[in-house]
């Protein structure tokens, strides 16, 4: 079975971030949450390089003081023991200017998010809301909801290719939500493609099942078990 992210914290309890297997469950922890954490962050009011710099070093916090020792399974989801750690770590820092600088103590590469241009232009191209964001934990599990939604459409989207069938995959993708999008039907989406209409009805049925099949392994697989992604995904119906 593949890793739970709690499994990636106990990865990061027991090599303190030394080793590869460490730094692959850092890079997996930040593909789920670094964005969702920058965002809380400009939604409240910070500026991009203020919360570029305090998303670089809540992550690095993290790691440097093994504050994931306190971390506790039976104690709630992991999002909300990261809110938790956020907001000691946003307060531990106002004030404290240096810590809002670029430079200092060396900084720790965070796998595969070096580069925080697609963070930024992804959150201005979010619905924008007043400042700070009124309801920014809601915010914070709507944007982890959004990345696990991608991720099983890439998934989905590779699956297609590998048998030869992106064309399908892509005529059928905006049918999942929305059943004549932008006015098409899926009698003329058929035509185009050339499958028969009944074809492809069975085809976005087959879709929609594998698209929350793949939606219950990705939650399943952070959460850590079968019950705690149901109660998510009930949550998010």
């Amino acid at each position: 079975m593949p890793p739970t992210r709690w499994d990636w914290l106990e990865q990061l309890r027991s090599c303190g971030g030394d080793s590869a297997e460490a730094r692959r469950a850092l890079a997996l922890l930040c593909e789920g949450y670094w964005y969702p954490v920058y965002a809380r962050l400009r939604s409240q009011g910070w500026s991009r390089e203020q919360a570029e710099d305090l998303t670089q070093g809540f992550f690095e916090k993290l790691l440097r003081t093994r504050a994931f020792e306190r971390a506790d399974p039976s104690r709630g989801r992991l999002r909300a023991l990261l809110i938790t750690a956020l907001n000691r770590h946003v307060s531990s820092v106002v004030g404290a200017e240096r810590a809002l600088k670029r430079g200092g103590s060396e900084r720790i590469d965070l796998p595969i998010f070096s580069g925080t241009d697609w963070a930024e232009d992804r959150f201005l191209a979010e619905p924008q809301v007043q400042h700070p964001d009124p309801t920014p934990d809601i915010a914070f599990n709507r944007r982890w909801w959004a990345l696990i939604l991608e991720k099983a459409q890439r998934n989905l989207a590779a699956d297609f290719a590998r048998r030869n069938r992106s064309v399908v995959f892509t005529a059928l993708w905006p049918f999942l939500e929305d059943s004549r999008p932008g006015g098409v039907t899926l009698k003329s989406t058929a035509a185009q493609i050339g499958m028969g209409e009944t074809a492809l009805r069975v085809a976005l049925a087959r879709l929609r099942r594998q698209l929350a099949e793949e939606v219950r392994q990705i939650v399943e697989r952070t959460t850590g078990s079968a019950e705690a992604a149901e109660e998510e995904l009930k949550e998010f119906q």
